[in-house]
């Protein structure tokens, strides 16, 4: 970016330009006798002779405020109102970041990430700087109402299309230590869920900080919201029950294919992982990866007297600890892989390389080779099956068995079962043809039964006292009741 000067004196200078992708120029100042520079601050304006005049503006307004301070020395990156909502945003991101660091909760219960910690940033620097900085004119975080949050997420999401964002070509990129410039898509989006929990994370730690007053006066803001459609769009696709059949079926062939036999004890590895993940909804990534053996303990249900497995999910994952139930089939597998391994103390990876101990941190690859073998690489909806695959097809097989929302979300990691009841059970409907025949058969026998109440009502009730009549099965379907022929 190439700074521009456009005011200049005794005190100090101050400058314009347009940072990376920016549509409209921004500003900074820097008085000779403080610290630093302020942060810089949207003009509001692409028109350089525009930008020139509100920068000479507000130079003017940051040597007045120097002049007139209570202290010698001035930071002057905190110049702001500190009362404004762009200022507290930075101090709530300060706060983050140390969080981030030292490896602790950031008040949402959740291990803070310096990763985590970039995202926010490249927000607050942005979007949050441009509209409650440079659009709403630095306003107050206590002035802040639900139209404005409302009127905010509208500007976001028209950006592209509509405001700022629309005569920009490229924006930069950064994944790593590459950094490249990124065709924009001109299109509306709906803000990310991180987006918004950044607003109302700033608002959380205004009350926590006593900078303003909680409780009825905070303004709504809403949660991330997606439509059926994108939800059908973004979700992974469960295994059907048909091609979930020809996993297993075809699997073994595929490790007695193997070319040698390093690759032979890979293949047998990922057989474990598959029916494990799919037998105990894992999260594939980090979840799978801090599985240790000390985290598995074998035990015996005290009631049925079977054969369970009780996993602890560590702390430190996506939504900290968590217990999974695993019944006799997933405790085999289990036990079998223990058996099969060469790396079975506590400490030991239970999804790990064969050859050394080392944790597999992916199995994409290995996952989409087998796939390919199986000629399955694609769902119903044609849709790529991936490794996170295998936890939905564990939420929507434990649906169909009837087990209850609120304990499958318990294991799977939820706070609720809104998740649940939007991602799940959303396999192949002619897999459920058979239950769709019982339906149907039981709906015929109840028209039966109907036929032959209506005639046995039309008797005199003394020829039937106690009469009961069988369905099919033998199990008696009428009954007497005083002199009332009824349904038992």
């Amino acid at each position: 970016m190439k700074s521009i000067e456009v005011a200049k004196d005794y005190l100090g200078r101050g400058v314009i330009g347009k940072l990376s992708g920016s549509h409209n120029y921004y500003m900074r100042f820097r008085i000779h006798s403080q610290k630093g520079w302020t942060n810089w601050k949207a003009t509001g304006t692409p028109n350089f002779n525009d930008a020139a005049k509100i920068a000479s503006k507000e130079y003017e307004r940051v040597k007045e405020f120097v002049l007139n301070a209570d202290r010698k020395s001035v930071e002057l990156s905190q110049l702001r109102n500190e009362m404004s909502f762009v200022s507290v945003a930075y101090k709530w991101l300060d706060y983050y970041r140390i969080r981030a660091e030292a490896g602790i909760a950031a008040g949402n219960g959740r291990k803070a990430s310096t990763k985590q910690y970039i995202d926010y940033k490249k927000f607050v620097d942005g979007y949050i700087t441009e509209y409650f900085g440079s659009v709403l004119d630095d306003i107050l975080i206590d002035k802040i109402k639900t139209h404005h949050i409302l009127e905010y997420i509208t500007w976001r999401r028209v950006y592209w299309t509509e405001g700022p964002g629309k005569d920009i070509d490229e924006v930069e990129v950064t994944r790593g230590k590459s950094t490249y410039m990124k065709p924009v898509v001109h299109k509306e989006v709906e803000l990310a869920s991180g987006e918004l929990v950044i607003l109302r994370s700033v608002f959380n730690y205004a009350v926590n900080e006593a900078l303003i007053k909680g409780g009825n006066k905070l303004p709504e803001i809403p949660k991330s919201h997606k439509s059926v459609k994108e939800v059908k769009k973004t979700r992974y696709p469960a295994f059907s029950k048909a091609h979930w059949k020809i996993v297993i079926d075809k699997i073994d062939e595929y490790i007695a294919l193997a070319p040698s036999e390093r690759v032979r004890q890979a293949r047998i590895g990922l057989k474990f992982y598959l029916l494990i993940m799919a037998e105990t909804g894992i999260r594939a990534g980090k979840e799978h990866q801090l599985l240790k053996w000390k985290h598995i303990d074998f035990d015996t249900d005290d009631q049925s007297g079977k054969n369970i497995t009780i996993i602890s999910i560590p702390e430190d994952t996506k939504t900290g600890g968590r217990e999974i139930i695993v019944g006799e089939y997933g405790t085999a597998l289990f036990k079998q892989l223990k058996d099969w391994s060469n790396f079975k103390r506590d400490d030991d990876f239970v999804f790990h390389n064969p050859a050394n101990g080392d944790v597999i941190a992916r199995y994409d690859t290995r996952m989409k080779n087998f796939l390919k073998f199986a000629d399955i690489e694609l769902s119903i909806d044609d849709k790529p099956y991936q490794p996170y695959s295998l936890r939905h097809t564990f939420a929507t097989r434990m649906r169909e068995c009837g087990l209850p929302d609120h304990i499958i979300a318990r294991m799977m990691g939820h706070s609720d079962t809104k998740m649940l009841q939007r991602h799940y059970g959303q396999d192949d409907l002619r897999s459920h043809v058979g239950a769709i025949h019982a339906a149907d058969k039981k709906r015929e026998l109840k028209k039966r039964n109907a036929a032959v109440i209506d005639a046995v009502a039309a008797l005199p009730v003394p020829e039937h006292n106690g009469l009961n009549l069988l369905d099919p099965n033998g199990e008696g379907v009428l009954k007497l009741e005083g002199d009332r022929i009824v349904l038992k």
